[in-house]
């Protein structure tokens, strides 16, 4: 069975983490038709520091660890992150979590989030 590469724009909005909610956490869900949940997917998003300082935060997909970076620094990134094999779902909610864990001052925003997956056709 042939296999395609393929995308979903998950999230266009923002969302923020903030150093006035200690351990912030904000989720988003989203569902897949028909992934190849054997294959390996790319989940990127825009990071984008406002006044933000020694900043650590967790991404979770579907509450497995995928990325825990850190950044001392204020910017603007693009991050991108390879997502093992049998960490989606077909055809039920899937769920990726950002996570403060370590925010002295200021936020953070997360925009534009994108998955891009395997599927059969």
């Amino acid at each position: 069975m042939p296999r395609v590469a393929d995308y979903k724009i998950i999230k266009d909005d923002k969302i923020t983490l903030t150093s006035t909610a200690p351990g912030d956490s904000q989720e988003v869900n989203f569902e897949l038709d028909s992934p190849h949940v054997g294959g390996r997917s790319i989940l990127a998003f825009k990071l984008d520091y406002i006044d933000a300082h020694n900043f650590e935060f967790k991404v979770k997909v579907n509450g497995t660890q995928v990325l825990n970076p850190r950044y001392s620094g204020g910017g603007f990134f693009t991050i991108h992150e390879v997502i093992d094999a049998n960490v989606l779902h077909a055809k039920k909610t899937n769920n990726i979590q950002f996570i403060a864990t370590n925010l002295h001052s200021g936020s953070v925003r997360i925009a534009d989030i994108v998955l891009w997956y395997q599927h059969d056709i």
